[in-house]
């Protein structure tokens, strides 16, 4: 589902996505919760505003049963009455990691692929594709946070990826496999083992910070610019909890919940105690709609803040903003496969993928 997710939103400029589960796509009858057998995810197009239903499919090797089964799931009938497009993603790890994307078009939407390069430089003067990006990778930048500051690193990436023209952005995508990128391999070569990220910029590079996910064989990373805007963001959510709890507090007796500290924020998270399971559930739809109401209030505080720690982010360095100094590796050498956009990094370890291993 992650790599569907990065295909649909890197490669074909499709808005934040929403697991279908959770929550109704725009325009969908209300039977949509009692269908049993739904996609994975939807989203709306950031240039078309039309919806995407995406089903997300994967497995050592996917077979042709697996990609019928996901086509039925796709398959919703009358559930959505208004044009959409759907989307079936195929991630297979034998012999390599490769993606197969299946798309059905309408009239309608038939040109939403072809014309979906999503321009780099729209983070530069749209403040709301700049927060539904920093919203969509904020999970990434609380996973940096969290890591121990030596475990940080600073990886080079070529930067002319923000300057191809259109011609060249429709040809490659916005996701770049850094294996095949003659540009990046060639930044790094010229870059000594005690280069900083100011030493990235200067030779039109992009300096991100990078870390390994504990447990996985993935790395993330997330550029300074976008770093910026989710601190920043990140910090606006933080007050808008306290105040949130604040309100809370005032309105219930201290007996009726009990405060929960947050791992990754300086404020607490209150819960009531001694509820029962439906009690408990129609809390966190409260809050959860308290939130939306309070962020929709202050849209425009989120689009200044976004903005101000969009410019802090490009004119800091990684120092000013985490507190460490993170040192430069070069994850190729040691056996990753790396993929990047202009502000976001994945890379997977090689040798987790069996590429020995022959198909049947």
């Amino acid at each position: 589902m992650t790599m569907a997710e990065w295909a649909c939103r890197g490669l074909m400029g499709l808005g934040p996505t929403t697991h279908a589960e959770s929550a109704i796509p725009p325009g969908a009858l209300p039977g949509w919760k009692q269908r049993k057998s739904l996609p994975d995810l939807f989203g709306t197009h950031s240039s078309t505003s039309a919806l995407w239903l995406v089903e997300a499919k994967g497995g050592r090797t996917l077979g042709v049963t697996s990609r019928r089964k996901g086509a039925r799931q796709l398959n919703v009938g009358s559930l959505v009455p208004g044009p959409h497009q759907k989307v079936l993603c195929g991630t297979s790890l034998q012999r390599r990691l490769f993606m197969m994307i299946d798309i059905e078009s309408n009239p309608s939407t038939a040109d939403s692929v072809s014309h979906s390069e999503q321009d780099d430089d729209a983070l530069e003067h749209d403040d709301d594709a700049l927060i539904e990006l920093a919203r969509a990778r904020m999970l990434m930048y609380l996973a940096l946070i969290s890591l121990p500051p030596g475990s940080v690193k600073l990886t080079a990436v070529d930067g002319g990826g923000r300057h191809h023209d259109r011609s060249q952005r429709r040809a490659g995508g916005l996701v770049r496999l850094l294996e095949s990128d003659h540009a990046t391999s060639d930044l790094r070569r010229r870059l000594g083992r005690e280069a900083t990220g100011s030493d990235i910029t200067r030779r039109d590079g992009i300096d991100l910070l990078t870390g390994r996910l504990p447990g996985t064989d993935l790395m993330i990373g997330m550029s300074r610019r976008l770093f910026g805007t989710c601190r920043a963001l990140a910090a606006l959510d933080r007050s808008m909890a306290s105040e949130i709890e604040e309100s809370w507090a005032r309105s219930h007796p201290a007996s009726a919940v009990r405060r929960l500290p947050d791992a990754h924020t300086d404020f607490v998270v209150v819960e009531p105690s001694d509820v029962s399971e439906r009690q408990y559930e129609r809390f966190v739809a409260r809050r959860d709609e308290r939130m939306r109401a309070y962020r929709e209030r202050r849209r425009d505080d989120f689009r200044r803040a976004g903005r101000r720690g969009f410019e802090a982010g490009k004119e800091s360095s990684w120092e000013e903003l985490t507190h460490a100094t993170p040192r430069l590796t070069v994850p190729a050498e040691d056996g990753f496969l790396e993929a990047a956009t202009a502000d976001t990094y994945l890379a997977v370890e090689q040798e987790a993928l069996d590429l020995d291993i022959v198909m049947p």
